[in-house]
């Protein structure tokens, strides 16, 4: 009688029969049966061996455990002593070890390490590292080198890891004994095998990324920027402008004394003759009574003084004396006639009122010949730009001036440098300027109205890209460390 017993070698299920032993009797029933073990030559075979190990290197999902898992693993497959791991940082970068066997953290300044690099530098010039290479020492390293003398291993086998036509790196494995084929094939499947578990890793990305520019680019590329930063621009410089007025006629106070009206608008079109400011009269009105009163009292004076002149011979001589007093009486009188008609002050000329506000002038007291508004022709403007010292450079007249008005800043408007301060002065913002003025050109229709704020361009001499580029840096370079 025949019965079968099923048992696993590595992946394979194998059937084999059992025989009865001769002699041995029928089990009763209720006897226990004991079956004996398969023999040790039901080993896994090395082709179950080889798939399990690939399948344990396809689970890998981190690079370091790869290098790890290539460094020591392996060992058991391929038979190796020692095992040098090396990549490219870039294309056409040297190769660099980065994993060693038995050793968790590399230090690449240890001579091994570097005596390593070094062979596969050789090797790669002085024959196709894309290529497998089985090789002995002292092959492509130095003969007279330390390591060559104290390195217990010589027969050594490189095994390139590509990226397409790429080589990203690859694996130097170290014996004693030479290298048989089947060896070589199993080193190359092996490599082949971590190469693509290293891709699968990196994704849809590359190992390395193919370099953009190569030297030839990258030759031309420097000489195109050679020339681009040597070609010849204007130096342009960035200041706060305002639309101002062109030789505006000044209203001053014609004396001392306090404002008690501005009588017309901000902007507003003033005529000749027109009343544009109030002042408070008390004391000129009060004064020019009192110059009428006085001239009064020397009229009559001199009226008495020349009917007594008839009849009476002395008092002829009082007659001059009294012409005398009424003259400066009505010079006086002339004078605060004069001052009490200036209390209200009346254009001269027609334009546009230009000041601050109403409500800043309105009691306020003023010294004679202090400004108090402005009456611009609003065809006639300029530009007033404050160009911080910082900024500046060599200004010459007619330069080209380009002024974005903060109510248009898509039109850009044309203008024409006429003069700029010798003198810097501290603006508005508290900031050190020189004042700059500049003329809008002839084929300018859109006059912009007076006190609108913006932005000027000034440009100046031609300068090198580079120097227009680095001047404010080297400028602020120079103003912090005095170089």
């Amino acid at each position: 009688m025949l019965r079968n017993l099923h048992y696993r070698t590595g992946d394979h299920v194998s059937v084999a029969p059992i025989k009865k032993p001769a002699g041995q009797k029928k089990p009763v029933a209720g006897e226990k049966t004991t079956l004996k073990k398969p023999s040790s030559s039901a080993r896994p075979s090395f082709a179950s061996q080889l798939l399990g190990f690939e399948g344990t290197v396809r689970e890998i999902t981190n690079e370091k455990k790869l290098v790890f898992h290539l460094c020591n693993e392996s060992r058991h497959m391929l038979g190796f002593r020692q095992a040098f791991f090396l990549k490219r940082k870039k294309i056409n970068s040297p190769l660099q070890v980065t994993g060693i066997s038995s050793i968790a953290v590399i230090d690449r300044t240890v001579p091994l390490v570097r005596w390593v690099e070094k062979i596969a530098a050789n090797l790669e010039r002085d024959v196709s590292i894309t290529q497998p290479q089985s090789f002995s020492l002292p092959a492509y390293c130095d003969k007279n080198s330390e390591e060559l003398k104290t390195y217990p291993f010589s027969e050594f086998y490189w095994v390139p890891f590509m990226d397409g036509d790429v080589n990203v790196g690859g694996v130097i494995f170290t014996k004693e004994t030479p290298w048989q084929e089947n060896q070589l094939s199993l080193g190359k499947r092996i490599a082949a095998l971590y190469a693509h578990s290293w891709r699968a890793i990196k994704g849809k990305n590359k190992i390395l990324k193919k370099r953009v520019f190569t030297k030839k680019k990258t030759f031309l590329l420097s000489f195109l920027l050679g020339i681009i930063a040597f070609f010849p621009v204007s130096l342009t410089a960035l200041a706060p402008a305002e639309v101002a007025t062109v030789e505006p006629f000044v209203v001053a106070a014609p004396f001392r004394g306090v404002v008690r009206e501005i009588l017309v608008d901000q902007g507003a079109t003033i005529n000749p003759g027109d009343p544009i400011i109030a002042f408070e009269d008390t004391e000129w009105r009060n004064r020019f009574e009192i110059a009428d009163q006085s001239e009064a009292v020397a009229k009559a004076r001199y009226t008495r003084a020349s009917q007594s002149a008839i009849g009476d011979i002395t008092a002829k001589r009082e007659i001059a004396v009294a012409k005398a007093e009424y003259d400066l009486a009505t010079a006086e009188k002339a004078y605060a006639r004069d001052l009490l008609d200036k209390a209200i002050y009346r254009a001269t000329d027609r334009g546009i009122a230009i000041y601050t506000d109403k409500r800043d002038w309105i009691g306020r007291p003023v010294e004679a010949g202090e400004t108090i508004l402005q009456i611009a022709d609003p065809q006639k403007v300029r530009f007033s730009i404050d160009l911080p010292v910082a900024e500046s450079f060599v200004l010459k007249e007619n330069s080209r001036v380009k002024v974005f008005l903060d109510s248009n800043p898509l039109k850009p408007i044309e203008a024409t440098l006429i003069e700029a301060s010798y003198q810097p002065y501290t603006d508005k913002r508290n900031v050190l300027s020189y004042r700059v003025s500049a003329l809008l050109e002839a084929n300018e229709t859109d006059i912009p109205r007076i006190g609108i704020q913006g932005t000027a361009q000034i440009y100046g001499n031609k300068a090198p890209l580079i120097y227009a580029v680095l001047r404010r840096p080297i400028s602020a370079l120079r103003q912090m460390t005095g170089w």
